[in-house]
């Protein structure tokens, strides 16, 4: 059940994302709950219904669901389960995000939550739960209040396991500190927006 090609959507519109060759759905479904309170055939139902109003991009993270009992990865884990059940899954396009800070005894972090080793093996669990070699779109999930040079090695590295990568809860100060980081590592940036962001293309090719 792929989505319609851009274009020619039912309902959802979609967009190319900056500095890149990937179409997305301009309404981007947020995954939180899927395998805690969603899931099976509700979750399969939902994403059908969306997928076929032309939606194409969904949203993850890493901690996803911890606060639920058994929670922690269930997110990516149904999403990416639902999408092939259903047929949807080459042309999904799947954000999801790492380097989160601790959040008590059901998600323990270091305090170095944004350093190249955390990040890495933050996202060695994603493409684990996603079942992926590949990520479309990994995001920096929170600011550590610290705007520093290593987080480059994450930004430089990320090449090999995520197509694009960008930032999702990040202060001003810390959005300058990176894109000035990425401008410099020659990446390509995109104009300053809120919130989550696109913030470079650091490769070619979709997952696998």
């Amino acid at each position: 059940m792929a989505a319609a090609p851009p274009g020619q959507l039912t309902g959802v519109q979609s967009l190319i994302l900056p500095h890149s060759n990937v179409t997305v759905s301009r309404f981007c479904l947020g995954a939180g709950a899927f395998g805690t309170s969603i899931t099976g055939d509700k979750a399969d139902r939902l994403l059908a219904a969306y997928v076929e109003a032309g939606g194409t991009f969904f949203d993850t993270a890493h901690c996803y669901a911890f606060w639920v009992p058994n929670g922690l990865g269930a997110s990516e884990r149904d999403l990416a389960a639902s999408l092939k059940r259903i047929g949807a899954w080459d042309a999904a396009v799947i954000g999801t995000k790492g380097g989160h800070p601790d959040c008590g005894p059901d998600y323990r972090r270091p305090a170095d939550f944004l350093s190249e080793s955390v990040l890495h093996s933050d996202i060695e669990d994603s493409l684990d739960r996603l079942q992926t070699s590949r990520l479309d779109l990994f995001y920096l999930h929170r600011d550590d209040g610290i705007v520093e040079t290593r987080r480059g090695s994450v930004i430089g590295d990320g090449g090999d396991l995520a197509t694009l990568l960008g930032h999702a809860c990040f202060e001003r100060r810390a959005i300058a500190g990176v894109c000035d980081l990425v401008e410099r590592r020659h990446f390509i940036r995109q104009r300053a927006r809120p919130q989550k962001r696109v913030l470079a293309r650091c490769g070619h090719g979709r997952r696998g």
